[in-house]
């Protein structure tokens, strides 16, 4: 099982989620960093790249050639002088397919804390907010989807012309600065549900925790929304610390 939150402002969007379970999936085009996975492409493929391209493709549309039978290949097209072509190819192409996918992808964005003062800040309306705390188990297929984000110093090189493109897909699509690490992100990626909604199940959604502003008209329609739809969930409060700068999440009585 793996637990984790959402920050979120007080609105239309966390009311839907609250009384129906709905989610809603962003365009990284969207996100407050422009570096987001706007990935840096290569400007030229070397002769085992353009072999990697080529097996990979392969396997992806079923043809299945062997990499003897491409390697072969590769070396008749350097021998005629065509291997600039050919690595100019692989090199749109994966730009072309990054493009695609970008006006495609959807991912809805998680962290592993429901303490963090900066995220309640920036994403809970300067603490009048919620933290919705969300349980995904194996059963659940969005487990499946679930990616931690890793943080850099500088900007990490991928090599997109790995053989597993699901290992080149999670490095564009997790990877931050070290910035953001403070986050301690994870992403529900789905393809082709961009700007797209799913209805999370009745089990998944497994507390509330109210920002150390929020005020009591909003704790009191917050619980007569959640206990309208599922009567298990519980409720805390984000109380701050006299001991320093710190949230505790204290049991809502």
């Amino acid at each position: 099982m793996k637990t984790l939150y959402k920050y979120r402002p007080i609105d239309k969007y966390t009311i839907r989620t609250l009384a129906l379970g709905e989610i809603y999936f962003s365009s990284p085009y969207d996100f407050n960093d422009p570096f987001d996975s706007q990935i840096s492409f290569p400007f030229s493929a070397t002769k085992d790249n353009i072999v990697d391209f080529f097996f990979s493709l392969s396997q992806e549309i079923g043809l299945k050639l062997s990499r003897e039978s491409i390697e072969s290949f590769v070396q008749n097209l350097e021998k005629g002088g065509n291997l600039d072509y050919v690595s100019e190819f692989a090199v749109q192409f994966l730009k072309s397919r990054h493009k695609q996918e970008l006006k495609d992808i959807g991912i809805y964005c998680l962290s592993e804390v429901n303490n963090n003062v900066l995220m309640y800040s920036h994403y809970c309306d300067g603490h009048k907010g919620i933290c919705i705390e969300l349980k995904f188990t194996k059963a659940n297929e969005l487990y499946n989807y679930l990616y931690g984000v890793s943080y850099h110093a500088k900007f990490p090189e991928i090599n997109h012309f790995e053989r597993d493109y699901n290992k080149v897909f999670r490095e564009r699509y997790t990877s931050k600065a070290i910035n953001w690490a403070y986050e301690k992100e994870w992403r529900i990626i789905l393809p082709k549900h961009q700007s797209q909604s799913i209805v999370l199940p009745d089990n998944v959604i497994s507390a509330v925790i109210f920002g150390c502003n929020t005020n009591e008209d909003d704790k009191t329609l917050i619980k007569n929304i959640v206990r309208g739809k599922n009567s298990s969930i519980q409720f805390y409060n984000a109380v701050k610390s006299s001991s320093g700068y710190l949230l505790n999440i204290i049991k809502d009585e």
